[in-house]
C-alpha cells in the first residue's frame, strides 16, 4: 500500500503537465487567430480609406435631391467630403459642417446653381457644383 501511495504523485504530475499544455496550445492558437483577424480588419480599414477618398481632400458626392422642386417647396441638397477641415456651401445653407454623407433642406425661390467648397488643414480647396430648378 505504501509503495502505491509513495507513485501516486507520478500520474498527477503527468495530468498536471498535460492541462498545461493543452491550455498553452490553445492560448497559442487563439493568439494566432487573433493575429490574422487584426491584419483582415487592418486590410478592410485601408480599403474603406481608400474607398472613401484616401488620406486627400475629395468631394464623395454633392447632389440634390429632387433636381427639380416647385415654387416654394423643399428639397435636398446632399453632400460628401473626405478629410475635409471645413466646408461652404454657397448661397447661404446654414448647418453645414464636414461628413462623409448629409443633407441638408433646401427652399430656392429660383433656378438655383450651389457650390461647394471644402478645405482640408494644409488650406487646399475643393469645389464642386449642382444646379436645381425651380418650377
Amino acid at each position: 500500500m505504501r509503495a502505491a501511495v509513495r507513485w501516486l504523485w507520478l500520474p498527477v504530475l503527468l495530468a498536471f503537465a498535460w492541462a498545461g499544455w493543452v491550455v498553452w496550445s490553445r492560448k497559442a492558437g487563439n493568439a494566432e487567430i487573433e493575429r490574422a483577424a487584426e491584419a483582415k480588419q487592418a486590410r478592410a480599414d485601408a480599403e474603406i480609406v481608400e474607398k472613401m477618398g484616401g488620406r486627400e481632400l475629395k468631394v464623395l458626392s454633392f447632389y440634390a435631391n429632387p433636381g427639380i422642386v416647385g415654387r416654394g417647396e423643399a428639397g435636398l441638397l446632399c453632400y460628401g467630403v473626405a478629410n475635409a477641415a471645413s466646408v461652404a456651401i454657397e448661397p447661404g445653407v446654414t448647418g453645414i459642417a464636414p461628413s462623409l454623407s448629409r443633407c441638408v433642406e433646401i427652399r430656392p425661390a429660383r433656378d438655383t446653381d450651389y457650390t461647394l467648397r471644402a478645405w482640408d488643414s494644409k488650406g487646399t480647396e475643393v469645389v464642386q457644383t449642382v444646379s436645381v430648378t425651380v418650377r
